[in-house]
């Protein structure tokens, strides 16, 4: 699955949250049910997964399950804002990446 077609999962369900159809408290199925139920790959519901958590629309809890956030319907409002701020500071998004490289290969990044 492209980059794009996952993000589209995750903009359908920013839209169910934002229309009312998702709720504050509402649990998402395990990703892997998930993924069967679209038929897509565990590994393609996991960033779905993430991409809703990035943006602020659903929470995890260990052994429980993910939930939508209670702040869900203002984060799915905002979300536009949020990639206009990511234009505005396109530097802010190069730190994050390197944030996530691990130390070993944020050693070999840096200038010598």
């Amino acid at each position: 699955m492209s980059k794009s077609e996952y993000l589209k999962l995750a903009d359908a369900i920013t839209a169910e949250i934002a229309d009312g159809t998702l709720k504050p408290g509402d649990r998402l199925p395990p990703q892997r049910n998930f993924a069967y139920e679209r038929k897509i790959a565990v590994s393609t519901a996991g960033r779905v997964y993430t991409e809703l958590l990035r943006r602020g629309l659903v929470v995890g809890e260990v052994g429980r399950g993910t939930f939508i956030s209670g702040d869900a319907k203002r984060g799915a409002a905002s979300e536009s804002t949020s990639s206009s701020i990511t234009r505005c500071f396109p530097n802010k998004r190069r730190s994050s990446q390197k944030a996530s490289m691990g130390w070993r290969n944020l050693r070999h990044s840096m200038p010598h």
